[in-house]
């Protein structure tokens, strides 16, 4: 494939995954606020799955679904792991919802950078200062993510420990992913950023 019609392509594709994810986060921030404020009745348990919670355990039982003492709050052992899920009222429910939100619109925001690249970037002059800009902000989106991450790690930990401590839970996460990727991104943009200098001195000198 030649790079104009790759360019072309993936600055459809960006636009295409941009304006589809934005309309999605929108209908789903709608649709959780209308749940979360008993607006209206909505069928909350076939979406609940978005909301749940992989946790790890030092603690091993049998596979059996445990519930909180108010019954809103429940976990079920899948073999060495547990899945929970909890009602949007409850604390931890909450923040799922919240995180969430907050996952998609980092993830509008990335696509966006990424639209803005495809639709800047020419084959006659792939360097462009402006590319430098988007690449940082990547980066930067990179490092919202790891941070948003730790934000549910630590929270969530705390308030699932509060609801059954005994089972010593903790939430199933990695941490470092999203700073290794933002840390390359913002190499490249540093080369991409020299790369664009000594295309502004050669335009120069001819």
């Amino acid at each position: 494939m030649k790079p104009r019609i790759a360019i072309i392509t993936l600055k459809w594709l960006t636009q295409i995954a941009y304006y589809g994810l934005s309309i999605f986060s929108i209908l789903f921030f709608i649709l959780v606020t209308l749940k979360v404020t008993n607006i209206i009745t909505l069928p909350f348990e076939k979406i609940e799955n978005m909301f749940a919670y992989s946790l790890k355990s030092s603690i091993s039982e049998d596979k059996k679904t445990i519930y909180s003492p108010n019954h809103k709050i429940a976990y079920t052992a899948i073999r060495d792991q547990y899945q929970l899920k909890a009602k949007p009222q409850t604390a931890i429910g909450l923040l799922s919802i919240i995180m969430r939100c907050a996952f998609l619109f980092l993830s509008v925001i990335y696509i966006r950078f990424f639209a803005r690249i495809f639709k800047t970037i020419t084959t006659n002059a792939p360097f462009n200062t402006r590319i430098v800009s988007y690449l940082k902000g990547l980066a930067f989106v990179s490092f919202a993510f790891e941070i948003a991450g730790c934000i549910e790690y630590f929270a969530g930990t705390y308030l699932i420990q509060n609801e059954f401590p005994r089972m010593h839970f903790k939430l199933d996460y990695q941490f470092g992913d999203e700073i290794i990727t933002g840390l390359i991104i913002w190499v490249i943009a540093f080369i991409y950023e020299k790369g664009a200098s000594l295309q502004q001195e050669n335009e120069l000198t001819v």
